[in-house]
Formats: C-alpha cells, sequence, structure tokens
C-alpha cells in the first residue's frame, strides 16, 4: 500500500522533481525520463489494485479463506492482463512474473472444492447453510466450521498486538502482565 501511495505522490510531483533534478548537477543522475514516468504509471494502476484488495481485506472483522479467493482472482486476472499486453517495459514484465507465481503458491494451496465453496459466497452464507445442516451432516458440518472459519490474514491480531503500544505508555510501564492483557481483552 505504501508503494501506491509513493507512486502517486511521485505522480503529482512530477514538474517540481524534474525541475529539481535538471538544476542540481549532482541530481542529474536521479532524473526521470518521460519513458520512465510512463512506467510509473502503469506499475501505479498494479498497485491500486493491490491497495483496494488490501483496504477490502483488512476492512473485514474476519476474512476467511473463502472470502479472499475471489479477491485473488481479480488480482491474477489484472497481472495476467498486464503481461499479456504488448508494448509492456521488460522489467514490469519479470516483476508481474514474480508477483503472479507468488500469488499462485498460496492460491493452489486451495482445492478445487473449497474454490467452488468460495465462488457460491456471494450467493449464500456457506457457514450458515452448514450451521443449517448440521444434523443432516454432523461430521462435515463440523469440519466446514473448523476449515472454512480459517482467517485468511494475520491484520486482525497484528491489530490489536500493535495495539498494545496504546496501553503500555510511560505511565503504565509497571502493570503486571495480567493487568495489561485484561485492558487488551476489554478493548476488543
Amino acid at each position: 500500500m505504501q508503494s501506491f501511495i509513493q507512486s502517486s505522490m511521485a505522480k503529482k510531483f512530477k514538474e517540481p522533481l524534474n525541475t529539481l533534478s535538471n538544476s542540481d548537477p549532482t541530481l542529474h543522475l536521479f532524473t526521470i525520463n518521460e519513458e520512465e514516468w510512463v512506467h510509473l504509471l502503469e506499475i501505479e494502476e498494479l498497485l491500486k489494485c493491490f491497495a483496494k484488495a488490501t483496504k477490502q481485506i483488512c476492512g473485514e472483522t474476519y476474512p476467511t479463506i473463502s472470502y479472499v479467493i475471489p479477491i485473488y482472482n481479480i488480482l491474477l486476472n489484472k497481472l495476467e492482463n498486464f503481461c499479456d499486453t504488448s508494448n509492456r517495459f521488460e522489467n514490469g514484465k519479470k516483476a508481474v512474473t514474480n508477483a503472479i507465481n507468488k500469488l499462485k503458491t498460496y492460491y493452489n494451496k486451495t482445492d478445487s472444492t473449497l474454490y467452488a465453496i468460495s465462488l457460491t459466497q456471494a450467493l449464500c452464507d456457506i457457514l450458515n447453510w452448514w450451521k443449517q445442516h448440521e444434523e443432516e451432516y454432523p461430521n462435515l458440518s463440523n469440519m466446514a466450521r473448523d476449515y472454512l472459519g480459517i482467517p485468511a490474514t494475520s491484520a486482525l491480531s497484528e491489530h490489536i498486538f500493535s495495539s498494545a503500544a496504546n496501553v503500555i505508555t510511560y505511565d503504565r510501564a509497571s502493570f503486571a502482565s495480567e493487568i495489561v492483557c485484561a485492558i487488551i481483552c476489554l478493548k476488543h
């Protein structure tokens, strides 16, 4: 997300950056030419997709794998379209190919059944379906509850962990660990 923000800011300051790098001989090496600005805009478009995906996943209280798979599909399609478009710069294609391989590494850890379930997620809440059919399929229902409820990201736990810094301030540094845990639990 940070890279997307930086590229957006660089685009806004194109003229001042060019003026500065052209005015100082020691900065000529860092001058961005028109072709590089075009490449930067192409990269920014890709980063925008990842920024949106990150925002969407982190905005969920408990993102499950069935929620994330369709987002993977969108990202993979965007990346593959980038590679398939002619006249893309070689380093960009190489970076996108690496990103595709990385996404596929995680994507391939899911099986076709989970993929099918994730596509129907928009039509019905699969966990509620298993709850309603618990008596009919008791073992599968338990497995579905365990498997489908797996968070697809650690963003929520990382948020709680980092919020501990707001609890353990200079004035509260002598709190016992049990007290800190209790305060964090009360906050979340």
